[in-house]
C-alpha cells in the first residue's frame, strides 16, 4: 500500500466512524496514532464505547499495513486528524475519559455535592469514586463529641489531611494542617474528635474496617507517616526549570515502595503560567485558600480535580495566590511542556468543567 493510499484510507475510516459517534472517533484516532509509533492500540482498552472500540480498531488496522518507511507519514496524518475532530468536541467529550471506571473531574466545587451519613455517625462528600476498586477521595465530617473506642484496622492505606478541627487517633492528636497517611496493617485505637473535624480522605481500593488489631506481617512501616504539622515543615523548591517561579512545596509522602506524592503548593498573587502540560501519572488536587484561574473557569476554596493521565491542561494563574493539595497516583511526578507559550487568560468567562454525567446534573446551576 503507498503511503498515500495508506493515509486515505485512516483518514477515510476516521471520517466514516466520526458520521457513527463522534466521540468514538475521538478516542479512535488517539488509540491509532500510539499503535503507529508503538504497536497495537492498547489505548481504547481504557473504556471507550463500542463505537470508539471499532473505529479504533479500524484506524490501527489500517496504520500498521504501513511499510515502516512511510509510518512516519501516516502518523502525521492520523494526528492532524486527531486535532481536526478533537478541536470542536474536546470540551464535550473529552476523550475516553468520562467512560473510565474512574472519570475525568476539572473541576468541581465540593460545595455542590451532598453529604452522606456513613458509619458512626460521621458525614462523607464523594469527590471522586472509582467504580470497580473501589478507590475513593472523599471530604468526611466528624461531629463534635465523636467517639470510636476500641482497635481496628484497614488492610488497605488511610491517608488524610485535616482541614479543620481535631482528630485523635492511638493517642495521636492531628489538627488543622496535618497530615497522616497510615498504610494498611496500622492498629487504630480509640478514635475521637472534641471538637469536630473536616478532613479530606483518601483509600487506594475500597475499605472495610476490621475490628481487632492487625496483623505485625501485614505492615510495611517503611511507608508510615504517623503526623505531620505543615506549620512545622519547611518551604522546598526545586521545581521543573519550565515551573513559572513564585510557588512553593512542602512535602508529605513520598512513598518508597509506590513512589506516589503527596505535597502542598503554594503559590504568589499574580503569578501565571503560559504553558500547557501533562504527566504520566494520575494528579489531583483540592483547593484550600485562595483562587486558581484556568480553562475551565475560577476555581474557589474547595474546588477539586482528579485528572487522569496524559492529560494536557493548564496554563493556571492566580490573582490572590493559592495553597492546594496535591497527590499522584502511579508514580512521581514529571512534567511535559509544550514548546511554544500562550497569553494568559486572567478573566475566563463561565465555568466549563469536564464533568461525568453523573456531577453534570449537580452542578450545572454554575454553567
Amino acid at each position: 500500500m503507498g503511503a498515500a493510499a495508506a493515509a486515505g484510507a485512516v483518514v477515510g475510516a476516521g471520517a466514516g466512524a466520526l458520521v457513527g459517534a463522534a466521540a468514538g472517533v475521538v478516542v479512535g484516532f488517539a488509540a491509532a496514532a500510539a499503535a503507529v509509533g508503538a504497536g497495537p492500540a492498547g489505548v481504547v482498552g481504557a473504556g471507550a464505547g463500542a463505537a470508539g472500540v471499532q473505529a479504533a480498531s479500524i484506524v490501527a488496522a489500517l496504520a500498521r499495513l504501513a511499510e515502516p518507511s512511510i509510518r512516519k507519514q501516516v502518523r502525521r496524518v492520523i494526528c492532524c486528524a486527531l486535532a481536526w475532530v478533537m478541536l470542536p468536541v474536546l470540551s464535550v467529550f473529552s476523550g475516553t475519559l468520562h467512560l473510565m471506571p474512574r472519570p475525568h473531574i476539572e473541576f468541581v466545587q465540593q460545595q455542590d455535592l451532598p453529604f452522606e451519613v456513613a458509619e458512626g455517625g460521621i458525614s462523607v462528600k464523594r469527590l471522586s469514586v472509582d467504580a470497580e476498586t473501589g478507590a475513593s477521595s472523599t471530604l468526611v465530617q466528624f461531629p463534635a463529641g465523636w467517639r470510636r473506642p476500641g482497635a481496628s484496622h484497614f488492610l488497605v492505606d488511610d491517608e488524610f489531611y485535616v482541614l479543620s478541627g481535631d482528630l485523635t487517633i492511638s493517642g495521636v492528636t492531628y489538627t488543622e494542617h496535618c497530615y497522616g497517611f497510615l498504610p494498611g496493617g496500622v492498629t487504630q485505637v480509640d478514635a475521637s474528635s472534641e471538637g469536630g473535624a473536616l478532613l479530606l480522605g483518601f483509600f487506594p481500593a475500597r475499605p472495610a474496617r476490621i475490628s481487632g488489631e492487625a496483623p505485625p506481617a501485614i505492615l510495611d512501616e517503611r511507608r508510615l507517616v504517623s503526623r505531620l504539622k505543615l506549620f512545622e515543615q519547611p518551604w522546598t523548591a526545586n521545581f521543573h526549570p519550565q515551573f513559572p517561579i513564585g510557588a512553593g512545596r512542602k512535602w508529605l509522602r513520598r512513598d518508597p515502595v509506590t513512589t506516589d506524592e503527596t505535597w502542598i503548593l503554594g503559590t504568589l498573587p499574580l503569578r501565571n503560567g503560559r504553558r500547557p502540560e501533562k504527566h504520566p501519572v494520575v494528579e489531583e488536587m483540592y483547593l484550600i485558600s485562595g483562587e486558581l484561574i484556568g480553562p475551565q473557569g475560577v476555581m474557589r476554596p474547595g474546588a477539586y480535580f482528579w485528572r487522569p493521565p496524559e492529560v494536557w491542561h493548564g496554563p493556571y494563574g492566580s490573582k490572590t495566590g493559592c495553597l492546594m493539595f496535591f497527590r499522584t497516583v502511579g508514580g512521581p511526578l514529571s512534567t511535559i511542556y509544550t514548546e511554544s507559550e500562550q497569553e494568559f487568560e486572567w478573566n475566563p468567562a463561565g465555568y466549563r468543567p469536564i464533568l461525568p454525567p453523573e456531577l453534570t446534573a449537580r452542578v450545572h446551576a454554575r454553567a
